[in-house]
């Protein structure tokens, strides 16, 4: 379930690993890409994947500045892998519509 426990229709996955220095211009990317959405209808869900440089840090300062969105944020205690790692957040997942985007694109063309 999504925002006050409705099934959202959209479902926005993004994983991030050791990617602080590129993260913020990335989520004001997304940022931009959601805003003509209600925040009902969307939820944005990252897992950064034990990220050793201050990527988790970025992600909870980027929810803490944008309350108006639907974001959920989860840090690894351990690397899941590339594979591990997607599957935590399609597993996170329950909209109608999935959207995966990974830190393996450049998403600022």
């Amino acid at each position: 379930m999504g925002y006050y426990g409705k099934k959202t229709t959209t479902k926005f996955m993004y994983t991030d690993i050791h990617r602080a220095d590129v993260l913020e211009v990335t989520l004001e990317i997304l940022k931009n890409c959601l805003k003509d959405i209600p925040k009902e209808e969307y939820e944005l869900i990252i897992s950064d994947n034990n990220s050793t440089d201050k990527t988790y840090d970025v992600l909870l300062n980027f929810k803490e500045k944008n309350k108006d969105m639907n974001i959920k944020i989860y840090g690894q205690e351990r690397n899941l892998g590339y594979d591990g790692n997607v599957l935590f957040v399609y597993g996170k997942a329950c909209g109608e519509y999935c959207w995966f985007l990974s830190d393996k694109y450049d998403y600022s063309l």
